[in-house]
């Protein structure tokens, strides 16, 4: 009911930012969740590769026997 008043963790007034770096921090933020986004995407198609790489070596194997 009063989550309006209350700051949530980042006291900005207190910090006495001015708009211009406030706006580098946001920026700042950005790019570096996105970076680690798309690297995040690349771990996990690798491991998904990797897991279907191995399903289809044991396939190949249970089909030689």
């Amino acid at each position: 009911m009063f989550k309006d008043y209350k700051s949530g963790g980042y006291h900005l007034e207190a910090a006495k930012a001015n708009q211009t770096r406030l706006n580098n921090l946001i920026l700042l933020i950005a790019i570096s969740y996105t970076i680690n986004s798309f690297q995040g995407q690349k771990s996990r198609i690798k491991v998904f590769k990797n897991i279907y790489q191995e399903s289809m070596k044991k396939k190949n194997i249970q089909k030689a026997q």
